[in-house]
């Protein structure tokens, strides 16, 4: 019997179109992370007043970034003093504009750089230690903010 073997033209054919392959996934990848890296950069708030009462937290913030950011997209999270994380999303909070009026759509209110907007948010059960605003996409875009 003879065994016969693939020849070094096929191999070397084989081995240049799975390089190609294995290269075109990760240039693939790669995009699409760099997009979502460069998106978030120009995206930042800061907690500039806390208030509220024994029901609700009423959190000032103010867009310190560079891009207009949409307010649905913020959300808050309170860490308590065990250490858990409660965070509210859109469903769970009032948006307000400084005038105290409710914003209502937050998911097409944009807040300009240098704007300010007020969300209301519901005290979880629990001491909390701090508080922080995420955003849906770009993840903590805030300053802590010191409860107490």
């Amino acid at each position: 019997m003879s065994k016969r073997a693939v020849s070094p033209l096929i191999a070397a054919i084989l081995l240049i179109a799975l390089t190609v392959s294995i290269g075109a996934m990760i240039i693939g990848w790669g995009r699409q992370y760099v997009q979502k890296q460069t998106s978030c950069l120009g995206v930042s708030v800061q907690i500039t007043n806390l208030g509220g009462d024994n029901k609700n937290a009423k959190i000032t913030i103010k867009n310190t970034g560079t891009h207009n950011i949409l307010a649905g997209r913020l959300e808050v999270v309170f860490v308590l003093t065990n250490g858990e994380e409660v965070v509210y999303d859109s469903s769970k909070l009032t948006y307000l504009k400084l005038d105290g009026t409710t914003i209502s759509d937050p998911a097409h209110y944009s807040i300009s750089p240098g704007g300010s907007i007020i969300i209301q948010a519901p005290w979880p059960s629990g001491e909390t230690e701090d508080i922080y605003i995420k955003h849906s996409v770009c993840g903590e875009i805030s300053n802590t903010y010191l409860v107490g």
